[in-house]
């Protein structure tokens, strides 16, 4: 089952599907689509499903380099540009229709995360300046609107950068990270290098607890939340975090980052793991109770990432069996095999309701994409290249 045609599969069938079903001639991304694939809304998209697909078909047409995933890049991030780009106060906006109306024009930390990460991935990808440049005032923006006192981001402002009423979360901070080290690449004078220092050790000092776990969701002063306020651990962001801080520690920052991934990918496995079923299950609460976590899709595909590169770069074997485990779960329960596309989630060891929604927006994929982009690298010893069934 650990197979490089495995994630090869995964990875073309996922791409080509969304070449052919969400790509529009205005550049918009559709996103919604029910459990056989059929266009649950064919006007409006949101900025991290719009950010997420640009991802996508940026590593697509890095690894493939098959000239309509180039052109789908490209659309895609001028539709990102010309239409949820406020030209007027800045930031982008939530949900923007494909005829160019803007139908939700609040600014959320986290969706801007993602704009920055999808401007990012297409500068490097096509080596376009304009990207770059636009990167670079989102950024700008992102420190001057969206920074908070406390070393945080606010989570939600009006079109007016007026607070919404809002708890704070460490997830915006993470995307944030994410977009960062990507932008990293792009910036010669090594002030993105330091702002990345700052976040993580914002967030490792911080907003850590001192049994080394990061909760979810905060107060207005960063004080973690009880779980009547929705307070919980959520153990996929834990393998996110273990993932973008060995590759913090791979572009050249402190070698005391990685010892925090370490710590908290082993976190994560002792309590995520179904050692008797199978497959990642999240949230822990609080209290540290695993009552009411459930095995949710992208979960999946964050633990095998991290596994993968934790074996790759760090040398834990010792994880291949839980990684065969956790692959050998998803194939059986997680993957639809007949109409293509995953569950969203799993009820124990059954199989999903078959009327799940495909895709949604926040569930375009990006998860998967970036696990078979670590897949590939696992497999090849290295940097990801054309290894796809579609070349």
């Amino acid at each position: 089952m650990l197979e490089l045609q495995w994630f090869a599969g995964q990875f073309d069938d996922l791409l080509n599907r969304y070449l052919r079903i969400a790509v529009t001639a205005e550049g918009a991304f559709l996103a919604r689509f029910d459990a056989d694939w059929h266009c649950l809304e064919s006007e409006n998209t949101h900025l991290v499903a719009q950010s997420r697909l640009i991802h996508n078909f940026s590593v697509g047409y890095r690894v493939t380099g098959r000239p309509e995933y180039k052109l789908a890049l490209v659309k895609g991030t001028d539709f990102l540009l010309h239409v949820f780009w406020d030209h007027e106060k800045g930031g982008f906006y939530n949900i923007c229709g494909r005829s160019g109306i803007v139908a939700d024009d609040c600014k959320a930390s986290y969706g801007q995360s993602f704009a920055l990460f999808a401007l990012a991935h297409a500068a490097l990808t096509l080596h376009d300046d304009r990207y770059r440049q636009a990167a670079f005032i989102a950024w700008q923006t992102i420190q001057d609107r969206f920074a908070d006192q406390n070393g945080g981001l606010l989570p939600l402002l009006t079109r007016n950068f007026v607070l919404l009423p809002s708890l704070n979360s460490q997830n915006p901070l993470m995307h944030l990270l994410e977009a960062l080290l990507e932008l990293q690449k792009l910036d010669s004078s090594r002030t993105v290098h330091k702002e990345v220092d700052r976040l993580i050790r914002f967030v490792v000092c911080h907003l850590r607890d001192k049994d080394g776990y990061l909760p979810e969701i905060y107060t207005a002063d960063w004080q973690p939340c009880d779980r009547q306020q929705g307070g919980r651990i959520d153990l996929g962001h834990h393998f996110e975090w273990a993932y973008l801080l060995s590759q913090a520690v791979h572009l050249g920052h402190a070698e005391e980052f990685l010892g925090v991934g370490h710590q908290m990918l082993n976190l994560a496995l002792a309590n995520a793991v179904d050692s008797k079923d199978g497959g990642v299950r999240s949230p822990l609460s609080m209290d540290r109770s695993m009552e009411g976590a459930k095995k949710c899709w992208w979960e999946q595909c964050e633990a095998i990432r991290a596994i993968l590169r934790y074996i790759r770069a760090h040398g834990k074997h010792d994880l291949e069996p839980i990684l065969e485990q956790i692959v050998r779960f998803v194939d059986r329960y997680f993957i639809d095999h007949k109409r293509g596309g995953w569950y969203t989630c799993v009820d124990g060891v059954e199989i999903a309701p078959a009327d799940q929604n495909k895709s949604d927006y926040g569930k375009v994929y990006y998860h998967v994409i970036g696990m078979c982009l670590e897949a590939f690298a696992y497999f090849l010893k290295g940097e990801a290249t054309v290894v796809s069934r579609s070349t």
